[in-house]
């Protein structure tokens, strides 16, 4: 039984995972039937804009309650924002402070409404709940709803499963709740349509294409041209190289869709990617004999200028763990894409091991970027 103060784990459904997490762990223990009173677990902390990252001992652990699982990390995924937030100040509300949005790793407590996850369970999680320390996931443990957690395919090891989580979920919200595709639909057989991606290479790009594939949309990706065999596999009808000119890029899109047109648009990459998407449509679209316009959902920043060709969509991630209902059922669903191998993990450039290896990651995904891969840590 769990309370408050008291977490006792006797499952045998853990036993496997114990010796392996033991050394790290201030929950688990190597005796499965120890009861253990732990109020604090270790993190990687902000503790001011201008400081250096700090691993901290003294990081509150909070015990799960109704729909709350709390979540051993072994793999964690990094996000530019995890940098971009420090270094320029926002999305931090107090000092410390815990980044980081994704990881996989095992279940090691749940609170007294939780009917679909065990103790033990191997899951992959998304935290959108920027307000709050308890869900971030650079540090052991994460406090997560039940109900917005996927479990891990058994084929995945848990660096595969990192990389889900932001990616998913923001490709996801954009086709379902910015451009309104029913969640159903993927069974239903409709008139083609057309989804053109500016950073196709980007985890959102990718888990875009893999989802929009899905769902019988066509996938015009632009991209790094090192990048063109990688989005093909994963289900793009066209890959156009970024290096080539506006003038070419305009050119090979009109070339592919003789005449119709570019129903949805997501810009991955800038505010001025997303200006020059803008203008490619509205010339696509003065040539083309549809009138509807194209939904645009630009990630990094909407442009200001109205256009008679295109639509701007929002896209709202924080709705993922404000609107339950919706959200569990996007989760049930890409969790049996995921199981049915519909949806396959990024490539990895993998960290080993432990919690200070967050900050080295960090520096180098600031300096270095990432190249169709997710930054993951072995935290555990």
């Amino acid at each position: 039984m769990t309370n408050q103060v008291k977490i006792q784990h006797t499952s045998k459904d853990i036993a496997e995972h114990l010796d392996q997490v033991s050394e790290f762990s201030p929950v688990l223990t190597r005796r499965a039937s120890r009861e253990v009173e732990v109020t604090t677990q270790t993190s990687v902390s902000i503790v001011g804009f201008k400081e250096e990252l700090q691993l901290k001992a003294d990081t509150p652990l909070i015990r799960p309650k109704g729909y709350e699982v709390l979540v051993k990390n072994y793999y964690v995924g990094l996000n530019p924002i995890d940098w971009k937030g420090k270094k320029y100040g926002f999305g931090i509300y107090h000092f410390p402070w815990v980044n980081g949005r994704e990881s996989a790793g095992v279940v090691a407590e749940v609170g007294d409404k939780v009917s679909d996850l065990k103790v033990g369970d191997e899951v992959i999680l998304c935290s959108t709940s920027y307000r709050e320390n308890k869900t971030s996931t650079f540090q052991e443990y994460t406090l997560i709803d039940s109900r917005l957690v996927w479990k891990k395919p058994s084929t995945w090891d848990f660096k595969q499963a990192s990389t889900i989580g932001v990616g998913l979920v923001t490709s996801g919200f954009i086709l379902f709740r910015s451009f309104g595709i029913p969640l159903d639909s993927y069974k239903q057989t409709k008139k083609p349509r057309v989804l053109l991606i500016w950073g196709g290479a980007t985890t959102v790009g990718i888990y875009l294409t893999q989802l929009a594939r899905i769902y019988g949309i066509e996938i015009i990706s632009i991209a790094s041209a090192s990048n063109v065999e990688y989005l093909n596999s994963l289900g793009s009808s066209l890959v156009i190289k970024r290096e080539s000119s506006l003038v070419e890029i305009e050119a090979h899109i009109k070339d592919y869709l003789k005449g119709r047109r570019v129903d949805f648009a997501v810009d991955c990459v800038s505010k001025e990617t997303a200006v020059q998407l803008v203008q490619i449509l509205e010339n696509i679209h003065s040539s083309s004999s549809e009138d509807n316009r194209t939904q645009l959902a630009a990630i990094v920043g909407t442009p200001k200028t109205p256009s008679e060709f295109v639509v701007y969509k929002q896209v709202v991630i924080k709705e993922f763990h404000e609107n339950i209902e919706f959200s569990e059922r996007f989760t049930k669903l890409t969790n049996e894409f995921l199981l049915q191998n519909k949806l396959t993990p990024i490539r990895q450039k993998v960290y080993s091991r432990g919690l200070s290896k967050i900050i080295d990651a960090l520096r180098d995904l600031e300096q270095y970027g990432a190249r169709a891969e997710k930054y993951v840590v072995e935290v555990a």
